[in-house]
């Protein structure tokens, strides 16, 4: 009886032993506990498990506790089955670029981050991070006067005229009166102080012109071998003419033929709001004829040259 009763109690003792939950017993196992039979329902993880990015591009906490999580992931069983990376958390790679910010244009090319190709160019190879200025256009004249500049790559030194510059060449200008090819015309009206403007648009409204250098051609053309063909022919005598192709910013002659007659004829240059004009006077002075005569043959004219403004 004693022998019977020693191993009825042990055999209670063992039935009753153990405290663990169907959670925490792995899913599809039983066991005995409590005196109670327990299914398990912990799910088996395997061998690696995607979790969530857990704390933005800069990461959990601060200083030299900071540190990058993958967390959110689900509870359950975790194994190795003999692997050595195993058990593995794991994030989705694109989840993780797009956290960090990669992004292929942040990336010099020729390398890569994260699995992303860089597109990132920059002409100074010992600094990585800095600003690429291959598609700068400016040039020394287009720099203000004591300033400097880096245009692709390279460091400019001013040449400008006080202000800002702007260069043309052969833009088409409008006149303040028609003139047709081929055909002598004076350049001006005959009478006393008259002129007439050739002007362009700028892409831009200057507020001051500082300085000018213009120049003005036509379109006349000729197949004439003679080297005095020409856009433009000036005189100061009667039947004797010289021949231009151009009449420049600062061009300047003068005429008499008396103490009571004197005529200049002259260039200056001009704004009004976005319009440059390249202005061609005369002052004719006395009771005599005016002797700077300026003619034309062209019937469109275009203004080449560099203003300083600001």
């Amino acid at each position: 009886q004693t022998t019977v009763e020693g191993a009825l109690n042990d055999l209670y003792n063992k039935a009753n032993y153990g405290n663990a939950s169907a959670g925490q017993i792995l899913s599809g196992k039983t066991a005995l506990v409590g005196g109670s039979k327990v299914t398990g329902t912990m799910p088996d993880r395997g061998l690696a498990q995607y979790g969530s990015w857990g704390c933005g591009d800069a990461g959990c906490g601060s200083g030299e506790d900071a540190y990058y999580s993958i967390n959110a992931l689900p509870e359950g069983y975790y194994h190795s089955d003999g692997n050595w990376w195993a058990p593995e958390a794991r994030i989705n790679a694109n989840t993780l670029r797009l956290s960090l910010g990669i992004t292929a244009d942040k990336i010099l090319k020729g390398q890569s981050i994260a699995g992303v190709a860089g597109t990132g160019e920059t002409t100074c190879p010992t600094c990585p991070t800095c600003l690429n200025t291959d598609d700068a256009t400016a040039t020394a004249a287009d720099i203000s006067k004591d300033k400097t500049a880096y245009v692709n790559g390279k460091k400019i030194t001013e040449t400008g005229i006080l202000g800002k510059t702007y260069e043309f060449k052969n833009e088409e200008a409008t006149t303040s009166r028609a003139f047709s090819t081929g055909t002598w015309s004076d350049v001006i009206p005959t009478g006393n102080r008259n002129y007439t403007d050739f002007s362009i648009t700028l892409p831009f409204t200057p507020t001051k012109l500082v300085s000018c250098q213009i120049q003005l051609t036509g379109n006349y053309s000729s197949s004439s071998a003679n080297r005095w063909d020409a856009d433009f022919r000036m005189t100061q005598l009667s039947n004797v003419w010289w021949y231009m192709k151009s009449i420049a910013n600062g061009f300047y002659v003068s005429g008499s033929n008396s103490m009571d007659n004197y005529t200049d004829t002259y260039t200056t240059c001009h704004i009004d709001e976005n319009k440059l004009i390249f202005r061609f006077n005369t002052i004719c002075a006395g009771s005599g004829t005016c002797k700077s005569i300026v003619k034309t043959r062209a019937g469109k004219f275009y203004l080449s040259g560099v203003i300083a403004y600001e």
